[in-house]
């Protein structure tokens, strides 16, 4: 390119026919020829030719035809023939010729800036390549990768010829350049659809795909190298979309491959998203219209610019950048690349449909997507209350809800692990040592979620079974969640202690007022020497023994399992007197004085077995009455059958069993009456570890 002749101009195809665009003020040219003049001719050594506008055409694959490509080629070698002579003539379309002395060579600066543009391109895919491969020269995707960079590299340098050719440089030359552009494409198509094939994980491990597509590629080489068609873009630039295809459907299939490991379908995706955008938007811009016999929409030179974002992303992705962003940034990105689309389609079809031109068209298109397809998009987006978590307002309710509904910490616990359960669908759920935030693990596919009250952090595994990754706006959703469920358990736990303040101050005053009453009671009862009759006293040991009762639950004081089990017999003989016989069964085991019984256990069950005791001494007329305890695999079994029913029970369900299955349940127990050969049986089983349900 340094080795040409210069002649200090900068040339453009104007309505077919070469115009000066500008005037280098130290080169030859400078003083005779001005912006804006119209050449038609060059003589030199004799010899005339004729110029034309085709003569600066950047690009030879600009061309339709390779017979037309031929006759560009000759042109060029006439021309470049006729400025090697020290002296030349120009001559313009008024007439005017000028004598010009060419400079031997090119200077540096007289480079256009695409020159430099391109040859930083080329370099920066080339050595961006380069610097991942040196680091993971063992990745046989990072290797092929490396190879679409080396095509980059090979074709956007051989295109610099094109930018920095003056007005002609020797056909040959072009030819030759022509097909080691090609060259490049072909190492590029290569390497492109190759790594599809093994990144992140190897598609196919026992087939030789890279000599598959290698095979391939060399077929679509051969065909622009021969000249199979007829037409030079069926040889160059058909190819290139093909190459799209094929990829899109390798990408595809190793999609599926990849269902259950989101992070590296994600990789896959974003490898996909950022070649195939790149390739549809050089494809768009400058390979399709000249497919149609059309001028492209941007210059080629320029348009390479999209092979240096296309790597930068890539490089981001095979270094594993934030890949639980990926998922976002492929969304963004096709959303960016359709609006451009939609924009481009409107802009058809006004021009086709009404009399504007370009401009106005253009314009409106625009317009009408400013003014009609966003507002439409976020009414859409609102009708249906989707926010970035993908959660809307009645979620956030009915989360609320289930919060306040529980009233336990366990039970809490459990409705937390419900709604994130609910929320992200995660393959696991497993408690964890510590988690101070919510934090993005294993490049998406895990979210630690911190702890509050007594429920321990959690990490969840996979979000949708391994369909999704993790994003930041999970962790976001999670953060939000965590202070909702721990504002609910501060205020559960405020709520709780209010509650045993005030029950300990009504435990303090039945103490002090209604048991010294009592205790006056018992006592006059006692020292007046009523008769037994009377029985005065006993009703108010009853009274006294019933109110310690309650203080005790209200004190929330636990119990052991052996002391209730005396006090329960105890009460029971009492009441049975002389006249029933008392049946006790329970099992002498060191393991029973190891059990606590709370408040609410204790409570509940003494009211179950006195409501029991008098239903039987109230509706039947027994001899006998048997008690059996029981406690297996921290289940308490009571069993109370009394004998002495002679007339039907009524059917139905009167206050007091009532009282007694609401009060089991309470205790997240069962309780169940049996009627069988004038036995009547009540049957009460507790669970000792199940979580206490709140009284309704």
């Amino acid at each position: 390119m340094l080795s040409q002749p210069w002649l200090g101009l900068s040339l453009q195809n104007h309505n077919d026919r070469v115009t000066v665009f500008a005037v280098d003020a130290d080169g030859p040219s400078h003083g005779l020829l001005t912006k804006g003049m119209i050449l038609t001719a060059v003589s030199g050594g004799g010899h005339t030719a004729k110029l034309d506008g085709l003569d600066v055409t950047v690009a030879p694959d600009m061309l339709k035809t390779y017979a037309q490509a031929d006759h560009f080629y000759k042109r060029q070698s006439i021309l470049a023939t006729l400025l090697d002579h020290a002296q030349i003539s120009i001559q313009t379309a008024r007439g005017q010729t000028f004598v010009i002395q060419p400079a031997a060579r090119t200077p540096l600066r007289a480079l256009p800036a695409s020159f430099w543009y391109q040859i930083g391109v080329g370099s920066f895919c080339f050595l961006l390549g380069l610097g991942v491969w040196a680091f993971r020269a063992h990745d046989r995707a990072v290797s092929y990768y490396f190879l679409t960079g080396i095509g980059v590299a090979l074709f956007v340098g051989i295109a610099t010829l094109y930018v920095s050719r003056e007005l002609a440089v020797p056909g040959e030359v072009l030819k030759r350049a022509e097909k080691l552009n090609s060259l490049g494409v072909t190492l590029f198509g290569w390497g492109f659809i190759t790594t599809v094939c093994h990144f992140p994980r190897t598609l196919w491990p026992h087939r030789p795909v890279g000599l598959w597509v290698f095979l391939f590629m060399s077929l679509l080489f051969l065909n622009n190298l021969l000249e199979w068609p007829e037409t030079f873009s069926a040889g160059r630039n058909l190819p290139i979309a093909l190459v799209c295809v094929v990829m899109s459907a390798l990408g595809y299939l190793h999609s599926r491959a990849l269902r259950n490991k989101p992070a590296d379908r994600a990789l896959l995706r974003w490898y996909v998203t950022c070649w195939l955008l790149g390739s549809l938007l050089f494809l768009v811009s400058y390979n399709l219209p000249l497919i149609a016999g059309q001028s492209p929409l941007i210059e080629k030179p320029w348009a390479y610019g999209l092979f240096a974002l296309i790597y930068l992303a890539i490089t981001l992705g095979i270094l594993r950048y934030r890949v639980f962003d990926l998922d976002r940034w492929i969304f963004a990105c096709w959303i960016w690349f359709f609006g451009g689309v939609l924009v481009i389609a409107l802009d058809v079809l006004l021009i086709s449909l009404l009399p504007v031109g370009e401009g106005t068209a253009l314009t409106l298109a625009v317009a009408l997507i400013g003014w009609v397809y966003f507002p439409l998009r976020q009414l859409m987006w609102g009708a249906v209350g989707i926010n970035r978590q993908g959660i809307n307002e009645r979620d956030w309710r009915n989360m609320l809800s289930a919060a306040l509904a529980s009233t336990h910490p366990s039970e809490l616990a459990a409705q937390w692990r419900l709604q994130l359960q609910r929320l992200f669908q995660p393959a696991a759920i497993r408690n964890i040592q510590s988690c101070s935030q919510a934090t993005i693990a294993d490049d998406g596919n895990m979210l630690r979620i911190p702890g509050f009250a007594e429920v321990a952090p959690i990490e969840l595994e996979l979000k949708q079974h391994g369909q999704r990754l993790f994003t930041r706006d999970d962790r976001d959703l999670a953060d939000a969640a965590v202070m909702m469920f721990s504002q609910v358990a501060t205020f559960q736990s405020a709520y709780k202690a209010g509650a045993l303040k005030e029950r300990e101050r009504v435990a303090r005053d039945l103490h002090d007022d209604v048991s010294a009453h009592l205790m006056t009671l018992i006592f006059k009862a006692e020292s007046d020497r009523l008769p037994p009759p009377s029985g005065i006293a006993a009703m108010g040991r009853e009274a006294m023994t019933e109110l310690r009762t309650v203080i005790r639950g209200l004190e929330r004081q636990s119990v052991p399992l052996h002391d209730a089990l005396n006090a329960w017999r105890a009460e029971i003989r009492q009441r049975c007197g002389s006249g029933i016989s008392l049946r006790w069964e329970q099992p002498d085991e060191p393991a029973l004085a190891r059990i606590e019984l709370s408040a609410r256990h204790n409570t509940n069950i003494t009211r179950i077995l006195r409501e029991s005791v008098t239903n039987a001494l109230k509706h039947a007329q027994p001899s006998t009455l048997h008690a059996t305890i029981s406690c297996e695999l921290n289940v308490l079994r009571l069993v109370l059958s009394n004998n002495g029913v002679d007339k039907p029970v009524p059917d139905g369900e009167g206050r007091g069993l009532h009282n007694m299955k609401r009060r089991a349940q309470e205790l997240g127990g069962h309780f169940q009456t049996n009627l069988d050969a004038h036995h009547y049986r009540v049957t009460c089983e507790i669970p000792l570890t199940t979580p206490v349900m709140a009284p309704r």
